[in-house]
């Protein structure tokens, strides 16, 4: 009710609700208020509550978080992420390879929002960096391109450590580098997995 959903809505939403509860281990109203959250962070419908909760334990289940970190990654890099293109299946799929790498949580969200953002807008260093790679701001744009297109482009370049670093920052840089290790195959091998 706190997120908005009126009396139907919520008679409707608790078994899925009750659902990812049990999945993540943890009490009905902060399942439904990671969920909501999520739902609101990516602009879906009431109706795309229960694909929302099964993305959700399906990652948890498939990967190295839990619903509860996945909720807070997601309150961090969800409206940059939906804002850019981003599906939440995409979204989630990134911060299970982050998760994998031992980035979770915030750290995932706050550092693949980051990244989104500096693919966004990038500076006038970051796009000398992508042009000694022959590449511009546009070949590495969110809005045009998949995250895993992305990754396969930047992977494809060899684009060194320094240079990932020069061109995200401290906290978004290592984030990258684990996603150029796992290659866009692994963000779209899970990406399937939650679709």
């Amino acid at each position: 009710a706190m997120a908005g959903l009126d009396t139907n809505e919520i008679l409707e939403a608790t078994p899925q609700m009750l659902s990812l509860a049990s999945a993540g281990a943890m009490d009905l109203g902060t399942a439904a208020d990671i969920a909501t959250n999520v739902l609101s962070g990516f602009n879906l419908q009431v109706s795309d509550l229960a694909h929302v909760s099964d993305v959700l334990a399906q990652a948890a289940a498939s990967s190295n978080t839990s619903v509860t970190q996945l909720g807070h990654a997601m309150a961090y890099v969800g409206p940059v992420a939906s804002s850019a293109g981003l599906s939440i299946e995409e979204t989630t799929a990134a911060i299970q390879v982050l998760s994998n790498a031992g980035i979770q949580g915030t750290m995932a969200g706050t550092a693949l929002r980051g990244a989104l953002s500096n693919l966004l807008s990038p500076t006038t260093e970051a796009e000398k960096v992508l042009a000694a790679y022959g590449l511009t701001a546009e070949d590495v744009n969110p809005e045009v391109h998949s995250l895993a297109e992305i990754v396969d482009t930047l992977g494809g370049a060899g684009l060194t450590t320094a240079d990932a670093m020069k061109l995200f920052g401290d906290r978004a840089g290592p984030a990258m580098l684990a996603l150029l290790k796992a290659g866009g195959k692994g963000i779209e091998d899970y990406t399937k997995q939650l679709q």
